[in-house]
C-alpha cells in the first residue's frame, strides 16, 4: 500500500513538472514577456557572479539571442555596481552572444542561459528546465 502511493505520487509529480514545462515554453517564456525578461537578467548576474570572469559568452535559444544582446549594457553595470557594494573590490565583466550556437532544443525548451568563460573550460548551466528537473 505504501509503495502504490509513492509510486502514485511520483507519476503525479512528473506530470506536473512536465506540464509547468509546457505552460512555460508557451505562455511565460517567451523574449516579449517582462517576466521572463527579468529571469534572464538574474540567471544571467547569478552565472556572472559564479564565473567572476573578465569576459563572459552566453549560450541563449535562438529566439532569445535579440533580447539578450539588448540587456547587456545593463546587466554589465549591474554586476559591476553589484560587485563593488558586496566585496569593495571593482570586477567587470563582458558579455558576448553566441549568435553561431544555441541551446538545445530538445533540453532546454524553457530557456535561460549558458554561461561560459572565454576558453570555453568553465560553465554555468542556468537553465529554466535544469532548475525544474531539481
Amino acid at each position: 500500500l505504501r509503495l502504490e502511493k509513492m509510486n502514485k505520487r511520483n507519476i503525479l509529480m512528473e506530470k506536473l513538472i512536465v506540464d509547468t514545462k509546457e505552460v512555460l515554453r508557451t505562455q511565460i517564456c517567451q523574449p516579449t514577456n517582462k517576466k521572463y525578461m527579468d529571469l534572464m537578467k538574474k540567471l544571467i548576474l547569478q552565472g556572472m557572479i559564479k564565473l567572476m570572469e573578465p569576459v563572459v559568452r552566453l549560450i541563449v535559444r535562438k529566439e532569445d539571442v535579440d533580447m539578450v544582446e539588448k540587456m547587456i549594457p545593463e546587466i554589465e553595470e549591474h554586476y559591476k555596481t553589484l560587485m563593488l557594494k558586496e566585496t569593495d573590490r571593482e570586477y567587470e565583466t563582458k558579455l558576448s552572444v553566441e549568435k553561431d550556437k544555441h541551446m538545445d532544443k530538445e533540453n532546454q525548451k524553457c530557456g535561460g542561459v549558458i554561461l561560459t568563460s572565454e576558453n570555453t573550460k568553465i560553465v554555468c548551466l542556468n537553465s529554466v528546465d535544469t532548475r525544474l528537473d531539481l
